[in-house]
């Protein structure tokens, strides 16, 4: 009997803020990464929502990106706001 891996379900959360303005800006990970001075992993991580970026990374981030901290701290939150 031959094992297979289950498929995979498509994911029902929102797209991480990070990851909407990476796209929109055509970039990749690692040149974001670069960028910044921080790994493609973590950017990963970040979009993901398994990591939030702090102290120096948050600021290089946010530096680089022009996002709130809100985007990152609060994302799921920043998302469903309304712009003023």
């Amino acid at each position: 009997m031959l094992a297979t891996m289950p498929a995979r379900r498509p994911s029902t959360q929102p797209s991480h803020p990070l990851r909407l303005w990476r796209e929109a800006k055509n970039l990749s990970q690692q040149e974001v990464a670069d960028a910044c001075g921080v790994t493609q992993a973590m950017i990963s991580y970040i979009e993901a929502g398994k990591k939030t970026p702090w102290g120096d990374a948050l600021d290089k981030i946010r530096d680089y990106t022009g996002l709130p901290a809100d985007a990152f701290l609060r994302w799921q939150r920043f998302l469903e706001e309304e712009p003023n």
